[in-house]
C-alpha cells in the first residue's frame, strides 16, 4: 500500500497536478483576501474590527512594498502563469499590463486602507463634529 501511495505521489508531482492545487488555492485565497478586505472596509461600522483590518491591511501594504511583490501573487504566477490580480484587473479600463502590477496593487491597498484610517478616525471625531455642527450662532 505504502507503494502504490509513492507512486501516486511522485505523478502527481511529475503531472503538474500539485502545481495546479497549490497555483488554484493560492488565487482563492487572493480573491477571498481582496473582497473580505473591501466589504468590511466600505460596509462595517465596528471599531475593533475596523482596527484589526488596519492594522492588516498595513502590514500586506508593508509586505508588498519590501519584497516589491504580492507573496501570493509571486505563488500564483509561479504555479499558474497568471496571478488573480491580473485577471481581476483586465475588467477595469485602467492602462494595466502585468508589468504594472507592483504599482496598481499598492495603489489598491493603500486606497482600502485610507478609507478605513479616514473611518476609525470619523468614528472618534463624529461627536466633536456633531457639536460643532449644533453651535448656533444667533
Amino acid at each position: 500500500m505504502l507503494k502504490v501511495n509513492n507512486n501516486l505521489n511522485i505523478e502527481l508531482v511529475k503531472n503538474g497536478t500539485v502545481d495546479m492545487l497549490i497555483g488554484y488555492f493560492s488565487s482563492i485565497l487572493h480573491v477571498v483576501i481582496i473582497f473580505t478586505v473591501t466589504f468590511i472596509g466600505i460596509f462595517s461600522f465596528n471599531i475593533k474590527l475596523l482596527t484589526i483590518t488596519c492594522i492588516f491591511t498595513t502590514l500586506i501594504l508593508f509586505a508588498n512594498i519590501v519584497l516589491h511583490d504580492c507573496p501570493i501573487s509571486h505563488i500564483e504566477k509561479t504555479r499558474l502563469g497568471d496571478t488573480s490580480v491580473d485577471f481581476i484587473n483586465r475588467f477595469f479600463p485602467i492602462n494595466y499590463d502585468s508589468s504594472r502590477r507592483y504599482e496598481v496593487q499598492l495603489q489598491y491597498i493603500f486606497m482600502i486602507t485610507s478609507i478605513i484610517g479616514l473611518k476609525i478616525l470619523f468614528y472618534f471625531l463624529k461627536d466633536d463634529i456633531k457639536n460643532i455642527l449644533e453651535i448656533k450662532y444667533t
